[in-house]
């Protein structure tokens, strides 16, 4: 939903703007990435976070038991915030939000690249110092491994698709070869 996607941004920005404030970007980055993670790990506390039955208080004790020697107490006095507001439901999008705002604060952008094989180390560091080059920012990469491409990689970054598959390519040369134009007739004569 839209309206939700607008009200995170809005939690997600005041968190940000506090995050600069203390110096603590990365640090608090790192910590909702690790929340988000508990959370879709363990349906079992989502539901009973989203239980309009349960109060508000009951949530903020169960929040702390389990994240209060994990967390900067920033990111816990926000927590009990979101919490109190009702917009627990939300805190999968806060999180997208702020992870996305942070990137783009200290110049960061998310490489996926698929590949057939996985790369060597050498290659790593070589796709990411081009990507650097490319982009101008500073290059996290998430790899998967789709032996369905065949070979090569594609790769995204925001909305820029680089599609260097040897899938890609065979299409594009059967295309080419069974066109009109070059007048190609396949038959079983000899």
């Amino acid at each position: 939903m839209k309206n939700n996607r607008e009200l995170a941004k809005k939690y997600a920005a005041a968190l940000l703007a506090l995050a600069k404030e203390t110096g603590t970007l990365e640090e608090v980055e790192q910590e909702l990435a690790q929340i988000g993670e508990i959370v879709q790990q363990n349906p079992e506390l989502t539901d009973f976070l989203r239980n309009q039955l349960i109060s508000r208080e009951a949530k903020k004790e169960v929040v702390e038991r389990i994240f209060m020697q994990h967390l900067n107490p920033m990111v816990m006095r926000f927590l009990g915030v979101v919490i109190d507001r009702g917009r627990i439901a939300l805190l999968p999008d806060i999180i997208d939000v702020y992870l996305e705002l942070s990137h783009v604060e200290r110049n960061i952008a998310e490489a996926q690249v698929r590949l057939a094989v996985d790369l060597t180390d050498e290659e790593e560091t070589r796709l990411i110092r081009e990507l650097t080059e490319l982009t101008g920012k500073e290059i996290y990469l998430e790899k998967t491994i789709d032996p369905s491409i065949l070979g090569g990689m594609i790769v995204t970054i925001g909305d820029r698709r680089i599609d260097g598959s040897l899938k890609r390519q065979l299409h594009e040369m059967k295309t080419t070869l069974l066109s009109e134009k070059h007048g190609i007739e396949v038959t079983n004569a000899i």
